[in-house]
């Protein structure tokens, strides 16, 4: 049986059909590799429980701008359909992708749900890819108010990462559940030429109006960590924060050309180890 602590660097080789340099690592893909594999900062268990880190936004400040919490429960026959509104997103607080959304309550399948549910509570998300902090997290289904943008689509997500206190890029993500496309900026609002997993977008993409306020809050939720990630959705001309993310794809998202993996690493600035405890007993974190 593989090590838990070694699946993870398997899981980027055989991805990216080479081995990752680590020390130090150079690629953005390496860095975050080395982020999960090696920074053990304790927030990073509050960042993978999508509940837990609602309590740190709200703590911060910044509870207004999250999605309505409808309701959090053990299992789906505990949920009262008749106190929620027409549209809502039933999420899996534990893991990645536990996502179920209800665009009309009157065509519910209620059966499937519960399946779909079922499914989720079954397991434990650290089994999936080994990043340590998701790890025995309490499992529940949570149900937010359901976002919507123009035409009642999905919004756009724009993805802030933040390194070592500073705003370095933003992912945008364009019809993410309906022909996914994907652009990259660096924090000045240029493209950067790279392809990062999905499709390109051909047409330009405007600055966002509330792009300097989302940097200040994506600034001051990850405070003193090496790497998060920060979501917003922008609806017209406000926003609404979505998660904080660990690792943004543990390292195993391609990146093309490799020449941009690299030039990106390099604006990450430097990566350090942080050992299990280290961060509690007074180590910088």
């Amino acid at each position: 049986m593989i090590p838990d602590r070694f699946f993870p660097w398997i899981r980027y080789v055989v991805t990216h059909k080479r081995f990752p340099q680590l020390n130090p690592p150079l690629r953005w893909s390496e860095k975050v590799l080395f982020w999960q594999m090696f920074d053990y900062s304790p927030k990073r268990r509050i960042f993978a429980d999508k509940l837990a880190v609602r309590d740190y936004i709200t703590q911060h400040g910044f509870g207004e701008f999250l999605p309505k919490l409808h309701g959090v429960y053990e299992r789906v026959a505990d949920i009262d359909l008749n106190r929620l509104p027409e549209k809502f997103v039933v999420k899996g607080n534990h893991g990645c992708d536990f996502n179920y959304f209800v665009r009309d309550k009157s065509k519910l399948d209620v059966a499937e749900l519960d399946s779909v549910c079922q499914r989720w509570l079954s397991v434990d998300f650290y089994y999936y890819r080994r990043e340590w902090y998701y790890e025995h997290l309490p499992r529940r289904i949570m149900i937010e108010e359901f976002v919507r943008g123009p035409e009642g689509k999905v919004p756009w997500d724009y993805k802030i990462f933040v390194t070592n206190g500073k705003p370095r890029l933003v992912i945008v993500d364009i019809d993410r559940f309906n022909g996914h496309k994907r652009l990259v900026y660096d924090a000045n609002w240029q493209l950067v030429p790279i392809k990062y997993e999905k499709g390109d977008y051909l047409l330009p993409v405007e600055r966002p109006k509330q792009l300097d306020r989302m940097f200040e809050i994506a600034t001051q939720l990850a405070g003193d960590m090496q790497f998060v990630r920060v979501d917003f959705f922008v609806v017209g001309d406000s926003f609404v924060l979505g998660e904080i993310s660990n690792s943004a794809g543990g390292g195993n998202i391609i990146i093309e050309p490799d020449e941009g993996d690299l030039q990106v690493g390099e604006w990450l600035g430097p990566c350090r180890a942080i050992p299990p405890g280290a961060a509690l007993s007074g180590a910088p974190n």
